[in-house]
């Protein structure tokens, strides 16, 4: 039985998410020797359709909250090695329950792995995750135990800068009418990138090309990071949904 092609909600991904994936995309189909496929004129002009997206994207990049978000990210980068580098220090405290605490926090750290060297909505994230992991009741009695509750909260407010830099930017685009246009674009991008995939299910069905297993192979790969980000976005939104409605029953 073929595999399907798995399917992901692509108007969910942020902007610079969304043109990751489709360059991913393309560079994929690439090597396989599109016209075999049988796509070429649609495959054709969704290549042109997200070379547009590019193109608005880079416009959309010099706006002048750039610099600010590069800055606060490094920023947020700064505090998250400081924090890390303190966990690796304390697995060689003389106290015992120090470098236990340590020991139970470099294993938070090493499933984030490398935070800093994702995309900066993967990392936005990845750390919004991470800092919830770090607040739970368990991870927060660690933290404290190292004396590293300042360094979580400061690393919460610097990522909290960081997304707060990012809405005032799409805010700022929202006034810019020729930039609207990357949110046309990305439908137009996403249905003909639906078509192909599409067409792909159906050329297997009748040809059953060998090719068509290794090609379906690896969109899959990149298709279930994509997947994967956006279950943790809804995740994160969740959790957020939930703690301000904490918050305002403590209020009330």
């Amino acid at each position: 039985m073929k595999r399907q092609i798995i399917r992901v909600h692509f108007e969910n991904l942020r902007n610079e998410a969304h043109v990751e994936l489709n360059e991913k995309v393309i560079t994929t189909i690439d090597r396989y020797n599109p016209p075999q496929f049988g796509f070429g004129v649609v495959y054709a002009g969704y290549r042109q359709l997200v070379a547009t997206e590019v193109s608005l994207l880079d416009m959309m990049h010099k706006s002048e909250y750039t610099v600010k978000i590069h800055e606060q990210d490094r920023v947020r980068d700064g505090i998250f090695r400081g924090l890390s580098d303190a966990v690796k220090s304390g697995l060689n405290h003389f106290d015992a329950a120090k470098s236990e605490a340590a020991g139970k926090l470099s294993v938070i750290f090493d499933r984030y792995g490398s935070i800093s060297s994702r995309t900066l909505d993967q990392e936005t994230v990845s750390l919004d995750a991470f800092l919830q992991e770090l607040s739970s009741d368990t991870a927060a009695a660690f933290v404290r135990t190292l004396g590293l509750t300042d360094w979580t909260e400061q690393l919460a407010l610097e990522n909290g800068k960081f997304k707060d830099l990012i809405e005032a930017c799409y805010s700022e685009i929202a006034q810019r009418p020729s930039l609207l246009r990357i949110y046309a674009i990305r439908l137009d991008v996403d249905r003909a990138l639906r078509t192909i995939l599409n067409f792909l299910d159906v050329v297997s069905a009748v040809h059953a090309l060998a090719a068509y297993e290794l090609l379906v192979n690896e969109l899959n790969t990149v298709f279930e990071r994509y997947r994967d980000m956006l279950v943790q976005q809804a995740c994160a939104r969740k959790q957020d949904a939930s703690n301000e409605a904490l918050k305002a029953a403590d209020g009330k």
